[in-house]
């Protein structure tokens, strides 16, 4: 592990660095704002995928939650940083908190994982893909229409979301050394379904937060559940 305040300038240094590749996209190509904001949702939670191999105490995720929430306030609530480089996140026409609720939700899922890697990584890697999946096929191909509260959400985004988490979840176990593929369907398929679920009811955002805390609480019942959690080696479960 590299020293926290060294690994903090570099997480920072990578964000600011994406964020400004997303931004100058945006201004030279223009893209539908929800593409430009999905981009910006991918390149967080892969930079967030490798958290638990920089740190392994908690607190320079506090303190990098905390600081990232404070310039989203800052984004929201000022005119000249929203159309500005804010523009990237608040260009898409409807209420969202799910900027918001992003850096809430991995420094919850960094606290609760006590360093198992696999509880960590696999809620993040569905939120992280799922979620964009989800809103993308919507907007390009949903036709079929659903209410939720807030709002409408389409079958065709839901089911894009479902197919993405499952492979979020069955390729990080299939890399389990001796994990069988049975074990791994029992696990995938009910529970990138009641994330689907919780994704389609989440309103405002709030799925960035719902979603992967539910994967987590989730995936540990399961692999409780089914004995699972015995087979998988405890090298592959620490950071």
């Amino acid at each position: 592990m590299m020293n926290p305040w060294l690994g903090m300038g570099l997480v920072l240094s990578v964000m600011g660095s994406a964020g400004g590749g997303i931004a100058a996209y945006q201004r030279a190509r223009s893209p539908h704002p929800e593409v430009a904001r999905k981009l910006c949702h991918v390149a967080t939670g892969g930079i967030a995928l490798g958290l638990p191999w920089l740190f392994d105490r908690r607190w320079p995720v506090a303190l990098l939650a905390t600081l990232s929430t404070a310039a989203l306030l800052a984004v929201r609530f000022s005119p000249a940083l929203k159309s500005g480089i804010g523009s990237v996140l608040h260009a898409v026409p409807r209420e969202s908190v799910g900027e918001l609720c992003f850096p809430a939700a991995i420094a919850a899922l960094f606290v609760l994982a006590r360093g198992n890697a696999l509880a960590y990584s696999i809620p993040i890697l569905v939120l992280t893909f799922a979620d964009p999946a989800a809103a993308l096929v919507g907007m390009r191909y949903g036709r079929l229409r659903y209410r939720v509260m807030g709002g409408e959400k389409s079958v065709e985004g839901s089911a894009a979301f479902c197919v993405v988490a499952i492979a979020c979840i069955a390729i990080p176990l299939l890399l389990v050394p001796d994990m069988a593929t049975a074990d791994v369907l029992a696990l995938s398929l009910p529970l990138a379904l009641v994330l689907t679920l919780v994704e389609a009811v989440a309103w405002r955002g709030l799925d960035n937060l719902f979603v992967p805390l539910a994967g987590f609480v989730g995936l540990e019942a399961l692999l409780a559940a089914t004995g699972i959690a015995g087979s998988i080696p405890s090298g592959l479960a620490q950071w």
